[in-house]
């Protein structure tokens, strides 16, 4: 089944897209078969290089945009709905379990790859990867950024009438849809209280990826609000302070409010 859950393409686009398939530019089998190259490489225990993972993030990105660059009259793939979470969680997707090709082999996830320790890492100095910085500059494309296109024109989201929210697209639907264990993955507190260096993450990534799964964050079943509460997200203080500073910063008031409402709504109160 391909991606409709959350992303539903008009009649006309529809068409379009499938005279983009014959072609071969956005066939869902070939998404599949870019999303399993990209992860079996982001674990660096494979044996990838900081210069492998890098340029693969930034391949699938390209194609993700459907090439260059998303400009001009591009038409984005299409992706199967199995392949987002897989995308996300690698092995620990439940697409993992039932597709033979990878029930044998360990795949890292984009998450896990934003949280991947450094070799430098240790108890009282804890750091990541290089490549865990643009590993978060692709999810928080992908989650935040990402337009679908058919001939270079956006294909517009619907807006839920009862809560005037626009519907997430598919990668944003496949994160908001995981779990807090699974969301501890990306180590969020490094990339928040980190050092600044190459190894300190990806500060304005993260917290934008953190605003989204706070005010939009949906259960298991993929449809029910679940909205979270900052301290369900960080494990620290200090993290919880700096991701504070942060949103008074950098925030317009109304991400301010709704994340607050949504603090308001997970506490119950």
């Amino acid at each position: 089944v391909v991606v409709g859950r959350c992303h539903h393409r008009t009649q006309t686009h529809r068409a379009e897209q499938a005279i983009n398939n014959i072609m071969g530019d956005a066939d869902p089998d070939r998404s599949s078969v870019e999303v399993k190259a990209l992860l079996r490489k982001l674990d660096p225990r494979t044996g990838s290089s900081h210069k492998d993972r890098v340029r693969l993030l930034s391949r699938f990105r390209n194609y993700a945009e459907g090439g260059g660059g998303g400009k001009g009259d591009v038409t984005t793939p299409e992706f199967y709905d199995d392949d987002l979470p897989l995308l996300m969680l690698g092995s620990q997707s439940p697409t993992a379990l039932y597709d033979d090709e990878l029930s044998n082999v360990n795949l890292y996830g984009l998450l896990e790859a934003c949280g991947c320790p450094s070799s430098h890492d240790s108890k009282d100095n804890q750091q990541l990867k290089r490549s865990a910085r643009n590993a978060m500059n692709l999810l928080k494309f992908l989650v935040c950024d990402f337009v679908d296109k058919v001939s270079g024109r956006p294909v517009p989201l619907e807006t839920d009438p009862k809560t005037g929210q626009k519907e997430l697209n598919g990668f944003a639907h496949a994160l908001c849809c995981c779990t807090l264990p699974q969301l501890a993955l990306m180590k969020a507190h490094l990339h928040l209280t980190g050092e600044g260096d190459a190894r300190g993450g990806a500060k304005e990534d993260f917290c934008q990826v953190l605003v989204l799964l706070i005010t939009r964050h949906l259960a298991e079943d993929g449809e029910t609000p679940q909205p979270l509460n900052i301290d369900q997200l960080l494990p620290t203080p200090g993290a919880v302070n700096a991701f504070n500073l942060w949103l008074m910063q950098n925030a317009s008031k109304a991400v301010q409010r709704a994340v607050k409402k949504a603090k308001a709504d997970a506490s119950g109160k």
